[in-house]
């Protein structure tokens, strides 16, 4: 499952992510259930049947679903963790903010926030306490 803004509106819709076009490559994401005639879907009798449930929208803010928690690629999301001093033992609730992504195979979370390094796996994260804060793809509020 994916997710983009549409053009037409700016609004989100999610559903298959289908890419067409040699040249000039326009993104589509198409509803699950195109045969459900459904004006809630956003279904519009003026347009052809066979491109009902159809939207086009802008490339690069096209994520995948990951299955974790209502969280999308391209999601910013804030978590806390307990960080250890190396000379003590001494430690402290700690809150980072990162950016989910997908590498080799997994999802992510790249972050560059002071004293936390490397590139944790989303399901690590995500057993910590936290929110999601926005995505790449909108001002974050």
């Amino acid at each position: 499952m994916y997710r983009g803004k549409r053009i037409d509106n700016g609004e989100w819709v999610e559903g298959y992510w289908l890419q067409t076009g040699l040249l000039s490559k326009t993104s589509w994401i198409i509803k699950p259930n195109l045969y459900e005639h459904d004006i809630r879907l956003g279904i519009n009798p003026e347009r052809p049947k066979h491109l009902q449930g159809c939207y086009k929208v802008h490339p690069d803010t096209v994520g995948q679903a990951t299955g974790l928690k209502d969280i999308w690629q391209g999601d910013e999301i804030r978590w806390k963790y307990i960080a250890v001093e190396d000379d003590t033992g001494a430690t402290e609730e700690v809150e980072a903010e990162g950016v989910v992504v997908f590498e080799r195979g997994c999802f992510v979370v790249e972050s560059d926030c002071d004293g936390f390094t490397g590139k944790p796996c989303l399901n690590y994260i995500t057993a910590m306490p936290f929110e999601i804060i926005g995505t790449i793809h909108e001002e974050t509020e």
